[in-house]
């Protein structure tokens, strides 16, 4: 094993160690955190049984592009359930994947650089900027930052004409786009830089340009195919009224939008939010911060090689992102743009690589000591530091939403009532949105009893596609089917008497009915 394996190696096993050291009061959780993560348990059930279309749905009126994530999770925690609850498997899951996405971050990096240990400072950088608590959620943005770590990575490569990175880039690039809608526009902008100058160099080599990019972008083809296999399935299938349909009308529709001053103002606001986490200034200081790290990049160095696409790929970046941020379907938020963390860890990565070099080539001076052995003992306490941190300080374990807890226990009774029958199709239809709280815990409830159910077509943007009623009747129908009606019932809650107290009231005015062997039934709670 080469010395940069394995210090990638190294680096993210003490990462993948320290972040579950950091959240280990989250392990053995009594619930599921809250509704999106149970929708994600729901999807999670679809791809296990190869019927999953579509992401994670969207508050702007459609679902994410892809579900890669959802067979991902499918298929790890098939083989971690024997041994932990379903719930921790995911986490455990998708902090594995992330290591691994720093790892090979971590890898490319030191192939940047003479000095392979720098690439220890990536996982410091990743537990404080993306966050230790970040790394260990499932929920669909949060898996994005480490692998658009890796993504700019292998296009700096790229733009070195190394087309062999191509497919690569495809598989990075197709995961993190499929988990969330925001990320095409920053992922096509930083492709196609990279790409125009990979094809400029190769176009002088000696190969020619045809005969050195057939065999890359075939095998880019081929990758790109499996990744967005059930996306195609499903636009395949049904055209226009498929996932990719309804996104592609949601953008040819007006909508409201922001401007691009507001949009800027979020990611400065971000960026300043999460360099602060290093010093704690002030907020009229921290506003600063964003500005003091762009003039850092600019001028520190080296300015050229590697380092120059890699400065490049983070300006562009942050210029799409402003004016992406600006178009979007949702009111302003941190989690539209999770993909940005990415950019941060990169060019604080490269304010410290200066800053290392600058110490240790003092400290060699001072105490004789050789400035590689100097940069590697620095390196390496930024990375115990992580260790540490995470032994002596963890999380504390911020208490489960108790309207979670409420809803799984209040969803059981529900279908404890149903008593549901082996080969029956439950057809359940929520009466309003007001319950798609109560219906995704009523959902997970349906599957632990082992019920086999299907939603209206018109709950489709919560639950998926392979779950509505029209495509589960499209099979050979089953031996009976019951009709379950869920709706909200007793007095209003009142206008505005606290938002919690209104989801309390309502989960206590859930009405079930249902028709069984000619008789009507009825069980509610109030």
């Amino acid at each position: 094993m080469t010395y940069r394996s394995l210090l990638s190696l190294l680096g993210s096993l003490l990462l993948f160690a320290s972040v579950l050291a950091w959240n280990r009061h989250a392990l053995n959780a009594p619930c599921v955190r809250n509704m999106d993560r149970a929708y994600t348990h729901l999807s999670v059930h679809m791809a296990s049984q190869g019927e999953a279309f579509e992401g994670a749905f969207s508050h702007a009126g459609f679902r994410h592009p892809g579900p890669v994530l959802f067979y991902y999770l499918a298929a790890t925690s098939k083989a971690l359930t024997p041994f932990m609850s379903e719930e921790d498997s995911y986490r455990i899951s998708v902090l594995a994947l992330n290591t691994l996405a720093v790892a090979l971050a971590a890898f490319l990096l030191a192939g940047l650089t003479p000095h392979r240990s720098y690439a220890l400072l990536l996982m410091p950088l990743c537990f404080v900027l993306i966050s230790p608590r970040a790394l260990f959620d499932y929920w669909n943005p949060y898996p994005v930052p480490a692998m658009a770590c890796a993504y700019l990575l292998s296009l700096v490569y790229l733009a070195h004409g190394r087309l062999w990175f191509l497919p690569l880039t495809a598989v990075l690039g197709s995961f993190v786009a499929q988990c969330h809608i925001s990320t095409p526009p920053f992922l096509a902008a930083t492709f196609l830089y990279a790409l125009t100058f990979a094809l400029l160099r190769a176009r002088g080599s000696e190969r020619g340009l045809g005969r050195s990019i057939a065999a890359p972008a075939a095998a880019t083809l081929v990758v790109s195919l499996l990744m967005w296999l059930g996306p195609l399935v499903d636009w395949w299938r049904y055209g226009a009224e498929s996932n990719a349909g309804v996104i592609m009308r949601s953008f040819l529709e007006e909508h409201r939008t922001v401007s691009l001053a507001k949009s800027f103002a979020m990611v400065w606001h971000l960026a300043a939010k999460k360099l602060n986490l290093f010093f704690n200034f002030s907020p009229g200081v921290a506003r600063l911060l964003p500005l003091a790290l762009i003039l850092a990049v600019a001028g520190t160095s080296p300015r050229r090689g590697a380092f120059f696409h890699l400065r490049m790929l983070l300006l562009v970046s942050w210029l799409v992102t402003i004016w992406a941020l600006s178009r979007s379907f949702q009111p302003l938020a941190d989690y539209l743009i999770t993909y940005f963390l990415a950019l941060l860890v990169l060019a604080c990565f490269l304010v410290l690589i200066a800053a290392i070099d600058l110490v240790a080539r003092l400290l060699s001076r001072l105490a004789r000591v050789k400035p590689a052995h100097c940069r590697l003992a620095l390196c390496a306490i930024a990375l115990a530091s992580v260790v540490f941190t995470a032994v002596r300080h963890p999380d504390p374990g911020t208490s489960q939403k108790r309207a979670s807890c409420e809803l799984i226990r209040f969803a059981d009774r529900f279908v404890n009532a149903l008593n549901p029958v082996p080969g029956t199709l439950y057809t359940v239809t929520p009466a309003t949105l007001e319950l798609r709280g109560f219906s995704v815990f009523f959902a997970l409830s349906m599957l632990e009893h082992g019920a086999d159910f299907c939603f209206d077509d018109q709950w489709e943007h919560y639950v998926g596609r392979a779950l509505t009623c029209s495509y589960r009747l499209a099979e050979p129908p089953p031996s009976a089917s019951i009709n379950v009606d869920l709706a909200l019932v007793g007095e209003s809650p009142g206008p505005r008497r606290g938002r919690k107290l209104q989801k309390h009231r309502a989960r206590r005015s859930v009405q079930m009915d249902w028709v069984e062997q000619g008789e009507p039934r009825s069980f509610g709670v109030r």
